[in-house]
């Protein structure tokens, strides 16, 4: 769980904190579209180099998705407990 600001009056207002959280998970929305364009492909991993060599990258690059899910998740549990705060 993450560290919530506390909103008051002498800081930035809850409206600029979600605001801000939700710019963040627009950009890594469109960052999980970029890892989608560059999923590892057969045609670029040739077994004769090293037999399962694609699908460890497939894996490699699940894993990294999976991480780049997590973080958008967190974001946006923030802005929602900010916003419900």
């Amino acid at each position: 769980m993450a560290t919530l600001p506390i909103v008051h009056s002498n800081g930035t207002s809850r409206e600029e904190l979600v605001g801000q959280l939700r710019e963040v998970s627009k950009h890594l929305r469109r960052a999980q579209w970029a890892m989608g364009e560059a999923t590892p492909h057969g045609r670029d991993y040739y077994l004769i180099a090293e037999p399962g060599v694609y699908q460890k990258a497939r894996d490699e690059h699940r894993e990294r998705c999976l991480k780049l899910q997590a973080l958008m998740d967190e974001v946006n549990q923030m802005a929602l407990d900010i916003q419900n705060s």
